[in-house]
């Protein structure tokens, strides 16, 4: 049996040390990293930098390279879009469950005319 979780619901219990150090660090750790960025490049740095892979991009004439560098300054610029999952079906589904669950719908043409 495992001691380092809990049996009803199968959390870590408190104290257990498989978490400790891992995961996403505290928001004023990211802060300092992200900090310790801005002061290291200046803006006309990574305006030349992105210039650079840019054009080696083009020159190379890479897809990849020109989607992450696009991708890389509009996830910057623009914010990267939400995620959200959702559990509610779309109209378009409830449709078709509603189509596929009623008697009502025409039965398949099945005669076949030469």
């Amino acid at each position: 049996m495992d001691t380092d979780r809990n049996p009803t619901n199968g959390r870590f219990v408190s104290g257990n040390r498989a978490g400790v150090g891992h995961g996403r660090p505290p928001r004023a750790k990211e802060q300092e990293m992200l900090d310790a960025i801005r002061d290291t490049f200046s803006a006309d740095e990574l305006q030349s930098v992105l210039r650079e892979a840019l054009a080696i991009a083009r020159q190379t004439q890479s897809a990849r390279g020109l989607l992450a560098v696009v991708e890389f300054c509009a996830d910057r610029a623009l914010g990267r879009p939400a995620v959200t999952i959702t559990s509610k079906p779309t109209d378009r589904f409830e449709v078709l469950l509603a189509q596929l669950g009623s008697n009502d719908r025409p039965a398949p043409d099945t005669d076949e005319e030469g």
